[in-house]
């Protein structure tokens, strides 16, 4: 059973999916007491929904503090302390324990940007939200669309009862709507806008976000990468490198974009080791194989002029069937991970 930490980071970065075992929403977290039976009433909540409210009753987790205000603390079971920082102050004051670092305005925006742009020119990588113990909201709209996220993931249900993916969200709809009108809504509003175009929504303007990722193809993966290097800083790895920011582990790729398609496989390295991480599983592998890696991660079958098409053929097969797609026609698939 997933941890009641993990299923609330899961909700606040908007990366919450899987089945939620019965009828409802996968997490559900409440902003005033006394809205859960209403919810169960509502087809919302369902068996298999994991609840968070600040009355804890039971069958739920408690909390003390709020989701929704740009800065504070939030107390979850009685143990568990979350700081929720907006980004933009985030790079002023000091952060240390659990924190989520939130869009709310445009400066938080501009703020990311300027990181994201610093990383992917230089291969720095802010430790404000790049280190093991900080967490980034509303992942879908900032870059790290993957069609998930949506209010059969998760949900926020303000205090008049209004309900949308997130705090700083578009209304979906009220407590008293079944869950598939909530995610018809959620879906046509994605295909009018730039996704994710509900969980942000009442912090900056669609155009805004629009007009940043159209400068940047790459920031789907560099959300991707975040996720990797805070695992692996988790892991006592903080010092990797990543490809595709600021360089590249085989110096002859360095400047040569990745092909178009679903944000892939992410590989890192230090000076011990190489790491492909996809999906959330991560492989140690040496150098050398990241160096063939890379290339088919670059240059997609045209990596074949340099490796030959039997070794390309060999090692994209190899890895596809490990879980983790080279070529972009798999990354793009969505191939099952393995294992």
């Amino acid at each position: 059973m997933e941890s009641y930490k993990k299923t609330l980071a899961g909700w606040a970065s908007g990366t919450a999916h899987g089945d939620a075992g019965g009828t409802g929403a996968r997490v559900v977290v409440t902003a005033v007491p006394g809205q859960v039976e209403a919810l169960r009433a509502a087809g919302l909540v369902g068996e298999g929904t994991t609840v968070y409210t600040p009355d804890g009753q039971e069958g739920t987790w408690g909390y003390d503090g709020s989701l929704e205000e740009p800065y504070g603390e939030v107390l979850v079971a009685g143990e568990f302390s979350l700081q929720v920082v907006p980004y933009a102050l985030g790079r002023y004051i000091p952060v240390g324990g659990p924190t989520l670092l939130r869009v709310t305005e445009t400066s938080d925006l501009e703020a990311y940007l300027s990181d994201a742009d610093e990383a992917f020119t230089t291969g720095r990588f802010p430790g404000l939200v790049a280190g093991p113990t900080t967490l980034l909201a509303d992942e879908p709209a900032l870059g790290g669309w993957t069609g998930r996220g949506g209010p059969g993931d998760r949900l926020w249900v303000r205090a008049d009862g209004e309900v949308s993916t997130s705090p700083w969200g578009a209304p979906l709809g009220t407590a008293d709507d079944p869950l598939d009108a909530l995610v018809v809504r959620w879906a046509a509003a994605n295909d009018a806008g730039t996704p994710c175009a509900v969980a942000l929504s009442r912090a900056v303007s669609d155009d805004e976000r629009a007009a940043a990722f159209t400068e940047r193809p790459w920031l789907g993966q560099y959300v991707k990468t975040l996720g990797v290097l805070r695992a692996l800083a988790a892991r006592g790895v903080d010092s990797a490198r990543a490809s595709g920011f600021g360089g590249r582990l085989d110096g002859a790729l360095d400047g040569v974009p990745a092909g178009p398609g679903a944000p892939a496989p992410v590989l890192c390295w230090d000076a011990h080791h190489a790491y492909l991480s996809d999906a959330g599983r991560t492989v140690q592998i040496a150098h050398p194989l990241a160096v063939t890696v890379e290339r088919i991660l670059v240059l997609g079958h045209g990596a074949a002029d340099l490796l030959g098409a039997a070794e390309l053929d060999r090692v994209a097969t190899y890895f596809a069937d490990a879980g983790f797609p080279l070529l972009p026609a798999a990354c793009a698939a969505g191939l099952p991970v393995a294992g």
